[in-house]
């Protein structure tokens, strides 16, 4: 999962590892949940709260946008199903 802040900061985290991040965006703070290979944005400083809403994303591809924070979450990299040599 990457998070990039203001297109300056950019941040990458696996979905494998459960944990609560904290991103400081332009406007405040965004709280940031991985869990069970999901990921969900729990509070915001956006006053329409949109980004809380999208709720859990999992697959490549998927995002959640704060434009007022500018933080941006997107699922990246490859799926693999099993590894191979």
């Amino acid at each position: 999962m990457e998070i990039r802040v203001d297109n300056s900061k950019e941040f990458i985290y696996p979905l494998s590892k459960d944990r609560t991040l904290d991103i400081k965006g332009a406007i405040g703070t965004t709280r940031i949940v991985i869990k069970d290979g999901r990921v969900k944005v729990t509070k915001a400083p956006c006053p329409l709260k949109l980004c809380k809403k999208v709720g859990w994303i999992s697959k490549k591809g998927e995002q959640i946008i704060c434009i007022p924070n500018k933080v941006y979450i997107r699922i990246e990299g490859e799926e693999y199903d099993g590894v191979t040599e």
